[in-house]
């Protein structure tokens, strides 16, 4: 009775660890694929917005404050990130970041593209500090 139980659980614990290995490969494949799909850059956005409209991109740059090149997009409280190749209004999260001392830090935007007036912006739903 002792080997059936032994060999039970020694098949038990073959077979929990199949499908933890098979879930969690799937998830971290999703996850780069996400990943991957999504780091894309503002001069591309704004090169076609359309291709890019409901999309969820990570944008990584540095903040610029309220330093647009244009009016903000949704509300006055928007403001700008630069990564090098241009730059783009953000709405949706304010960083816990001065708009005007902390001009300069880099960080990290993950939101999806929306278009107000012609122009694209991002909507943020998350926004992290690097």
């Amino acid at each position: 009775m002792r080997k059936v139980v032994l060999v039970l659980l020694i098949l038990a614990m073959l077979f929990l660890g199949c499908v933890e290995s098979n879930v969690s490969s799937n998830v971290s494949s999703n996850v780069s694929k996400v990943e991957r799909n999504a780091n894309v850059t503002i001069y591309q956005i704004r090169s076609g917005p359309s291709e890019f409209l409901g999309k969820k991109v990570v944008i990584r740059g540095t903040y610029m404050g309220w330093k647009g090149d244009e009016s903000p997009p949704v509300t006055r409280s928007d403001w700008v990130i630069d990564d090098g190749t241009g730059k783009i209004y953000v709405t949706g999260m304010i960083p816990n970041l001065d708009p005007v001392k902390d001009i300069g830090k880099n960080i990290t935007v993950v939101g999806y593209v929306r278009i107000a007036d012609g122009k694209p912006y991002i909507e943020a739903i998350n926004v992290e500090l690097e």
